[in-house]
């Protein structure tokens, strides 16, 4: 960063001296915008940055009131333990309050967002190729979709929604002094649905486990869809996920998925590594010395509707 001081001198009335002096001041622990985008390696490592983000404690992480458990404690799907922790009790309970509210989510998906927003202020940095449209697509894909997780939380559903029910801030900026407002349902789903569209036509059919893909686009399409009612469209796009037959190939199988033993039927999953340290279920349960002790137990009715071949 390059800042430019003046310095000058007045005694009895009279300009004594003038001088301008260029002073250099590289942040310590940063690294300059228009340092950090210059190669494609730089941009490799910033949309791991994105996906990374994406497994922060208040989104698909461990942290209380997270993507893995906060939904089906918010249903009747979970009866929470007397013998727990009681961990987010007061979500079980509705008890949310302005001083309550699932703060973490709208805080680490923003973060998520304006990686995604970094990237693309900077992408034309990039020679204009494969690679710059796959980076590019799995940018406005992130931010469509940390978009679509706060919309729908944050906001009434599409159906449910008059022309002045508000929205969420759909920021495409990194700008620091901005001041955004909030924009109707309707326009903030409209801004969802444009990016998720350019991010179908530019992202690679094939990036590996871990990250977005063609597919995984159009399995977010598929839910963008249904939550709008819009069958004919969800419809469409989830034709398109069939067709790259993406499906567990046996019932035996599907236990694996959640061992990490096998990729079958997964479309898009975050990696989380041992050096991560995020224990993904910690809000369901603990171990202690005694045991393992449940936060919350599934509602018997809710265990009830399966059948031990229904491979749910």
């Amino acid at each position: 960063m390059k800042k430019i001081i003046y310095i000058s001198v007045l005694l009895g009335g009279m300009m004594l001296s003038s001088c301008e002096k260029f002073i250099e001041k590289t942040p310590y622990n940063a690294v300059e915008t228009s340092e950090a985008f210059k190669t494609e390696e730089d941009f490799t490592n910033a949309i791991r940055g994105v996906y990374s983000g994406v497994r922060r404690g208040g989104y698909w992480g461990d942290g209380d009131n997270s993507f893995v458990s906060t939904p089906d404690v918010l249903t009747d799907n979970l009866i929470i333990t007397q013998s727990g922790r009681k961990s987010q009790q007061s979500m079980y309970q509705w008890e949310i309050s302005s001083t309550d509210t699932w703060y973490y989510l709208w805080q680490d998906a923003y973060k998520v967002i304006s990686r995604s927003n970094a990237i693309l202020e900077n992408i034309n940095v990039l020679t204009d190729g494969s690679f710059k449209d796959n980076v590019k697509g799995q940018a406005l894909a992130l931010r469509a979709m940390s978009h679509f997780d706060l919309l729908r939380l944050f906001s009434k559903a599409p159906k449910l929604a008059s022309k002045d029910d508000m929205g969420i801030p759909y920021i495409t900026s990194t700008d620091a002094t901005q001041t955004p407002s909030r924009p109707s349902v309707a326009d903030s789903y409209s801004k969802v649905l444009e990016d998720l569209i350019a991010a179908e036509g530019l992202i690679a059919s094939d990036n590996g486990v871990g990250m977005l893909n063609k597919t995984g686009v159009n399995s977010i399409l598929v839910r963008f869809h249904l939550t709008n009612e819009n069958w004919n469209e969800a419809i469409e796009a989830g034709k398109k996920v069939e067709a790259e037959g993406v499906r567990i190939s046996s019932f035996s199988a599907f236990p694996d998925v959640w061992k990490d033993n096998t990729n079958q039927g997964v479309i898009f999953k975050i990696i989380i590594s041992e050096t991560d340290r995020i224990s993904i279920g910690t809000q369901y349960s603990q171990s202690s010395a005694e045991g393992i002790k449940s936060e919350y137990v599934v509602d018997y009715d809710f265990y009830s509707k399966y059948s031990d071949t229904d491979v749910r």
